[in-house]
């Protein structure tokens, strides 16, 4: 008869590796251990968290295989390489990180104003990572000007003192490293347009018995003003 086998601590001689994924991809995390008797590998999250079981496997060899992932997947997952009866172990961790593509929460819905009225469009969109807006006017990117308010991350258009120039089809980007994703949306400039407002600050000082300075702080929203009409009248007139 040979000789028993010494014991051997268990070791792995390969374990997971970090791995960055999209969603519905699928995932393998491999641990290859040695050791006298054979180790019993397992699976677990950092902290010792459940890995659950829905789509979830453990392969011949100790290697887990995730299929499907989802944005829940993410987290550090341990692999443990345990002598059989024993609390001898050693271990090895790798990170699962899942991206997942924009999508549209809310899309700027399309709309219809009179010239020189204001209107707004708003998207909103989740990822992983956290996706960034942009708007496109006609395809072109489109950057804050005179009459162009972009807040709140660009997740708000705003448009004022519109004409037929800003009638066109705008478009909401939403992108993060795992891809992009765009909404569309169309303002038409029809009907009569909308009284501009009164100058705001009306004021009026005598110079003389025979003139006066009126000033004004114009209105917010101007670009169609290009001049202003004084009217004066007697006294009781």
């Amino acid at each position: 008869m040979g000789s028993p086998r010494l014991l051997q601590e268990p070791e792995i001689l390969s374990g997971p590796q970090n791995l960055m994924l999209t969603v519905h991809q699928t995932a393998v995390l491999e641990c290859i251990a040695t050791g006298h008797p054979r180790p019993l590998v397992s699976w677990s999250r950092l902290g010792g968290r459940s890995i659950g079981v829905e789509g979830i496997q453990v392969l011949g060899t100790g290697n887990l295989m995730i299929s499907d992932v989802s944005v829940q997947h993410l987290a550090v997952y341990v692999c443990a390489a345990n002598r059989p009866g024993t609390r001898v172990r050693r271990t090895a961790q790798g990170v699962l990180l899942v991206q997942a593509l924009p999508k549209f929460v809310q899309w700027p819905q399309s709309l219809s104003r009179p010239p020189g009225s204001s209107t707004i469009f708003t998207c909103m969109a989740q990822g992983v990572p956290e996706p960034r807006l942009a708007w496109l006017k006609n395809g072109k990117g489109l950057s804050p000007g005179d009459n162009i308010w972009l807040t709140h991350s660009n997740s708000t258009l705003m448009l004022a003192g519109i004409s037929a120039e800003d009638e066109a089809i705008y478009q909401c980007v939403a992108e993060n490293s795992a891809g992009s994703n765009q909404a569309s949306t169309r303002l038409a400039v029809t009907g009569d347009p909308e009284p501009l407002p009164a100058p705001r600050g009306l004021q009026a000082m005598a110079l003389s018995t025979f003139a006066i300075q009126v000033f004004w702080e114009p209105p917010p929203y101007n670009g169609d003003i290009t001049g202003y009409v004084l009217h004066l009248r007697p006294v009781g007139g």
